[in-house]
């Protein structure tokens, strides 16, 4: 091989490895600066804390941006049973960065949270996946189920049911996040993510046995308002969130 063409052939192995190099940064390119682990959160809550279920899809959204150091850097959105001392039951979506790894998957979590189980890490933007948390073995326990993308509640896999119930329980819709502000939140402004949707809301269950839509109170937020935005539609039968500085 001549001189011209060995260097035509190392430029053509070159050029996309060159171009890949100066493209879109990776969403780990920047480091983790910030410690807060905070939640924009929705609580519903009863007189009687009959609170016994809590369904609703939770949309996939493939953006948002991580950071890398300190802690991993993550951000869930999900649906839940929790009481005051921070046990709970929690299912929904998750972006993670763990070990320059980074991931889009569903998980669940009980106990007090801390050894979340992530799964199928494999969902198309802006699929619904549709979670349900309730009390069974006669109201004794919870269970948490995965059913699946295809619409409503009938066809479901059970991911646990061994915790007990809580005495004073309460219904969470929460996008959380470890190592904000770095981190961007899944959603932007022209399409967020969704928790329910107008064909299925957010729905609570009580003692009465009814799934039907509830009223959901926003518990504030201290950090990052100005990128972290959220909103709920007919007190709480859609809840959106989304990241200011995504471009979706």
């Amino acid at each position: 091989m001549n001189r011209s063409a060995f260097l035509a052939f190392i430029m053509a192995i070159l050029t996309p490895l060159t171009l890949l190099a100066l493209g879109t940064p990776a969403a780990w390119a920047d480091t983790c600066t910030g410690t807060n682990h905070i939640w924009i959160e929705y609580h519903w809550t009863r007189p009687g804390w009959d609170v016994e279920g809590v369904r609703a899809p939770v949309q996939v959204r493939l953006d948002g941006g991580l950071c890398d150091g300190g802690a991993p850097a993550t951000q869930y959105t999900y649906i839940a049973i929790q009481n005051p001392s921070t046990l709970l039951n929690q299912a929904g979506l998750a972006h993670t960065l763990v070990s320059g790894v980074e991931k889009y998957c569903r998980f669940y979590a009980a106990g007090d949270g801390s050894n979340p189980k992530l799964y199928d890490c494999n969902d198309s933007n802006d699929t619904n996946v549709f979670f349900k948390i309730h009390t069974w073995n006669g109201g004794l326990q919870y269970l948490i189920a995965d059913c699946g993308t295809g619409g409503g509640y009938s066809n479901c896999t059970v991911k646990y049911d061994q915790d007990n119930v809580y005495v004073y329980p309460t219904g969470a819709v929460s996008a959380e996040i470890y190592n904000a502000c770095d981190v961007h939140i899944m959603g932007g402004s022209g399409n967020p993510q969704n928790v329910g949707n107008n064909n299925y809301y957010i729905q609570g269950l009580d003692a009465t046995g009814a799934w039907s839509a509830r009223s959901w109170g926003f518990q504030g937020n201290a950090y990052c308002t100005a990128n972290y935005i959220t909103s709920e539609q007919n007190s709480g039968e859609i809840i959106d969130y989304y990241d200011t500085r995504n471009s979706q």
